[in-house]
């Protein structure tokens, strides 16, 4: 009975890879936020109000991955689906990134995508959060 206990505590190879993508991903949007938010101040943005947008924009995806990474290392069920969503929001960037020559930006970025999608929704991923 010890051993099924301890076995419950430790999480699978899949879930320590998709909160550890995912934390990534965080860093990744954070730092672009960081971005904006400079290039907003320092005024080098020719449209003002759609600079602004973008930070907002770049700040709300940097809070949805942190909710989304911190839950999922809680092993909270809620976490999965934003996570999964926000992931799968990736494959059209990608795509209109190799639409506009940056093919080797947006083949990596949707490879990415369904490979953390593809963790949070491994079966082992799955009963750890108590999904069935």
């Amino acid at each position: 009975m010890v051993v099924a206990e301890q076995s419950e505590r430790v999480a699978p190879v899949t879930l320590k890879w998709a909160v550890g993508l995912l934390a990534l991903e965080t860093a990744v949007v954070v730092a672009v936020t960081g971005f904006t938010v400079y290039g907003d101040l320092t005024g080098a943005a020719g449209n003002q109000g759609l600079a602004t947008f973008m930070t907002w924009y770049a700040a709300s995806y940097a809070v949805g991955f942190g909710l989304a990474t911190w839950g999922l290392h809680r092993r909270s069920r809620w976490a999965r689906t934003p996570g999964l969503v926000l992931n799968l929001f990736l494959i059209p960037i990608g795509y209109f990134m190799i639409q506009a020559g940056l093919w080797w930006l947006g083949l990596p970025i949707i490879g990415y995508s369904l490979a953390v999608g593809y963790l949070l929704v491994a079966p082992p991923t799955r009963e750890a959060l108590g999904i069935y």
